[in-house]
Order: C-alpha cells, then structure tokens, then sequence
C-alpha cells in the first residue's frame, strides 16, 4: 500500500472539495494534524474511518484504497490485492494487541499472588503483638 499516493489522493479530493485539513478533520471527528498525517503520507485514516471519509469526498474505498480515481478492471484487480493485504495486516496488528493484553492480564495476576503470599509469610514470621 502506498502511503504517499494515498495521501495526496486524499489531498487532491479534499482541495476539490474547497476544504481545509480543520474543515475535514470536524466532519470526521478528527483534529487537523491527523489529516495532515494522512496527507503527507505518514499514517492512513483508521479503518472505522475509512467509509465517512470516503462519503465525505465523494469518493469509493476502492478508489482510496488505491489512491487514484478506477477508470479500468486491471485497476480493479490490483486494488482487491491491497485491501486483503490491508486486511491481513489488520488481523495481525489485532493478534499482537490480544497477546500482549493476555501477557499483561498474566503478570498482573502472577503480581497480586506474589503480593499476597509475602503479606501471608511477613504476618506468619512477624505476628502482631498486642499490649
């Protein structure tokens, strides 16, 4: 997927649109630095952005997806490859984040049991003395 191209698609349907990056950035609820990020090729929109942004240019997710208006089928054919690697990549970035968050839940819990049974040896190796 090409950012680059992406980003100056995204520049070029807004511009058309007489928008600034702010005025695109209220109607998708975004600030205008993550606008400027798309455009410059730096990060692409979120794919739970991707369809209001598409209707707010009047474009297709197709045609956003490859970066370019689609005159022809061999462009059609080209832009089903990018969105399934899209896709996959989605599912990967997903998997990274559950495994990590399962790693995480782990140590928490290893944490609390450590927690407890030091409290459980410190009240058994120093009882409390009453006066």
């Amino acid at each position: 997927m090409d950012t680059s191209k992406i980003g100056n698609f995204i520049k070029e349907c807004r511009n058309k649109k007489q928008m600034t990056q702010q005025q695109l950035g209220e109607k998708l609820f975004v600030e205008a630095k993550t606008i400027s990020k798309w455009e410059t090729g730096k990060g692409i929109p979120d794919v739970s952005i991707m369809y209001s942004l598409c209707e707010v240019l009047d474009i297709s997710l197709k045609e956003l997806f490859l970066g370019e208006k689609i005159n022809d089928e061999h462009k059609e054919k080209e832009l089903e490859k990018i969105i399934l690697e899209t896709f996959e990549r989605e599912k990967r970035i997903n998997k990274r984040n559950i495994i990590g968050e399962i790693v995480v839940g782990i140590s928490l819990i290893f944490l609390v049991v450590i927690s407890i049974l030091m409290v459980s040896y410190a009240s058994l190796t120093y009882p409390l003395r009453l006066l």
